[in-house]
């Protein structure tokens, strides 16, 4: 404060206060000045820092798609002949320029070690088949032998059921007052026999109908056997009454009602009967006995013979066999033959030579059909489709034929095969090979553009449009891709301009279009 105190006494009051009021309206509008300058600066920079991006449209890219290579002239079919293995040359049965048939023979390494080799594998496949055939005879017989076995079980079954029938009937139920009741009443003394006696003639009133059913099924040979078991144990239980009846006929207390005469008549019944049922039990086990037998021959003649999986003779047949082919193959490496129908356009091999397995001695090729091999990178592979006609060596037409799915490891390129049906193109040749492959590309009558042009959300395709230096999305429908290019079904004309390369690019985002002067 006595700063202006001494101003004001030196230059007036009002001097002092004008002067202040210059100053502050200067430094105001130096501040305002700055600032403009300041923004003019960043405006212009913002508009200096604006992307750059190159527009196109389907109809300018389709037309600039050109093809020029170089390519080499190979038949169509064409085959080096290799051999597997190493050794000395003992015949050239073909020359230079020569045609030769396929499978013929063109070369042959020294082989006498192969062919004794060979030659012994034939005998010994030979007396293999032989063995097979024998054991053959011995499989059919041992079948024979096992369906006579189980033709014989059915047989005793059939003879002891009879058996057992007019034992019962005949020679038991004399001493049953009704048989076929459900109390047989035993007319003789049991003596504590007679409950047992009443309930197994009982039981046989069920056994023996079912018996005679049952001989009418086909049975397995483990049903078979089983059968024959449970008809052996009702036989014995016919025997095992018997051999009750027969001492109750020597007991007095047994026999009170019946005379001398009808005793021995009843004793003679039993024994027959005894006899029979001895017998038939005798059979029972005999068949019995054959059919394990049989069954067990036929296992071991199929394991010995041809036609069962784990048979002896079919694993020596197959030994055999190996072994053949082995030696066969042995003796096939030292033969070189021709894969194809065609010329012999290479061959520098001679009789006395020793050549190395694996290195190529002669080339064999059809000479009437050649096609033109080129390889293209990746940018070039995009635009190519099997179908494309291109121009060789200025006035042959060709036409892609194949495009390598994977990219030769040797060129880093992709191998392509163009095909001509000139008769003009020579084999060995290098020729030049142009397209012009926009008509390809429209030939669809589809619009196509760059896969780099187009973007993707959940449910759509779209592009980006350059509308007041601002990017605005436009949706498209997408058809098929092909190379780097994909067909637009709709949503854009062949005319519409549009971002060839969106990657990095949001709607809305400012840009400046990069013009060709």
């Amino acid at each position: 404060m006595k700063i202006f105190e001494k101003l004001f006494s030196w230059y007036g009051k009002k001097k002092v206060l004008l002067s202040l009021i210059i100053i502050v309206v200067l430094v105001f509008l130096g501040i305002s000045l700055k600032s403009g300058d300041d923004k003019s600066v960043l405006e212009s920079n913002s508009e200096t820092k604006l992307p750059l991006v190159e527009v196109g449209t389907a109809e300018k890219i389709n037309n600039t798609e050109q093809l020029s290579l170089v390519g080499k002239v190979r038949a169509l079919s064409e085959v080096d002949i290799t051999p597997d293995r190493s050794g000395r040359v003992t015949k050239v049965n073909t020359s230079l320029g020569q045609s030769v048939r396929v499978g013929q023979v063109i070369i042959e390494l020294e082989n006498s070690s192969e062919r004794a080799a060979l030659l012994q594998a034939e005998g010994a496949y030979e007396i293999a088949k032989a063995s097979s055939a024998q054991s053959d005879v011995g499989l059919r017989e041992a079948e024979h032998d096992f369906q006579d076995a189980v033709q014989n079980a059915k047989n005793t079954n059939q003879n002891a059921y009879n058996t057992v029938n007019n034992v019962i009937l005949g020679t038991i139920d004399l001493f049953f007052a009704a048989p076929n009741s459900t109390v047989p009443g035993l007319k003789i003394g049991g003596v504590g026999n007679t409950n047992f006696l009443n309930q197994e003639r009982v039981a046989f009133q069920t056994i023996l109908p079912n018996w005679n059913e049952s001989l009418k099924f086909e049975r397995s040979f483990e049903e078979e056997l089983q059968n024959l078991q449970d008809v052996r144990s009702d036989v014995k239980r016919v025997l095992d009454f018997i051999n009750i009846l027969v001492p109750l006929l020597n007991d007095t207390r047994s026999i009170g009602g019946y005379s001398e005469s009808e005793v021995v008549s009843l004793r003679q019944e039993l024994t027959t009967a005894q006899t029979q049922i001895t017998g038939t039990l005798t059979a029972l086990d005999a068949v019995y006995t054959e059919l394990k037998n049989a069954k067990e021959k036929l296992e071991r003649a199929k394991i010995s013979a041809t036609g069962d999986n784990n048979s002896v003779s079919d694993a020596q047949l197959k030994q055999a066999l190996g072994a053949l082919r082995s030696a066969q193959a042995n003796y096939e490496k030292t033969i070189l033959r021709s894969p194809i129908n065609g010329t012999v356009n290479e061959i520098d091999v001679k009789v006395g030579q020793f050549i190395n397995a694996s290195n190529p001695v002669a080339k064999i090729a059809n000479n009437t059909k050649s096609e033109i091999v080129v390889y293209v990178n990746d940018k070039e592979k995009e635009n190519l489709f099997v179908g494309n006609e291109v121009i060789v060596n200025d006035n042959i037409k060709g036409q892609i034929a194949v495009i390598a799915p994977a990219i030769d490891s040797v060129t880093q390129k992709t191998e392509v095969r163009i095909v001509s049906e000139s008769d003009e193109l020579v084999i060995g040749d290098t020729v030049r090979v142009v397209g012009d492959l926009s008509e390809n590309l429209m030939a669809d009558k589809k619009i196509n553009i760059p896969l780099t042009a187009v973007k993707f959300d959940v449910n759509n395709a779209y592009i980006f449009v350059v509308e007041n230096g601002i990017l605005t999305r436009k949706d498209i429908e997408l058809g098929e891709v092909r190379g780097g290019m994909v067909n637009v079904i709709s949503g854009i004309e062949s005319t519409t301009e549009f971002l060839i390369d969106a990657r990095g690019f949001a709607h809305g985002d400012k840009v400046e279009i990069l013009r060709e002067e």
